[in-house]
C-alpha cells in the first residue's frame, strides 16, 4: 500500500475516508542514539510544553506588568487546550509505552 515493495501483483484499497501510515521496518535514522532519534520525533510536542512551561515561569517575576500577566495567561490559557486536546501531559508515558511496544532498543543504544 506504501508503494515501497514492487514484488507483490495484489491489489488492495482502502475503504473511502480511510488513512494509512507507514511504519518502515528499517527506518533510515538521522541521529547517533535511538533517545536523539525518539526526542527529534517528538520535538514540536516538547516544544509545546516548553512554551507552558516558560510562561508559566514568567507570572512568578515579582515585576511582571499586568499588561503581560493578562497576555501570558491569556496564551497559556491557548496553549493549555491544545496541551489537554493532545493529550501532551502525558507525552513521556506514551513515548515510554511505543517505545515499549515498539520494542525500541534503550535510548542510549547507537543507531549506526
Amino acid at each position: 500500500m506504501a508503494g515501497i515493495e514492487k514484488e507483490y501483483d495484489g491489489i488492495a484499497r482502502p475503504l473511502p475516508g480511510a488513512s494509512i501510515g507507514y511504519l518502515s521496518q528499517e527506518p533510515i535514522l538521522e541521529f547517533e542514539t535511538v533517545q536523539e532519534c525518539i526526542d527529534s520525533a517528538v520535538a514540536s510536542s516538547r516544544a509545546i510544553l516548553d512554551k507552558y512551561n516558560e510562561l508559566s515561569m514568567s507570572l512568578a517575576d515579582p515585576d511582571v506588568s499586568e499588561e503581560d500577566m493578562n497576555k501570558a495567561m491569556s496564551q497559556l490559557e491557548t496553549i493549555g487546550d491544545k496541551i489537554e486536546a493532545e493529550n501532551l501531559w502525558e507525552l513521556d508515558r506514551m513515548v515510554e509505552r511505543a517505545m515499549d511496544s515498539l520494542r525500541v532498543p534503550p535510548g542510549d543504544a547507537k543507531t549506526n
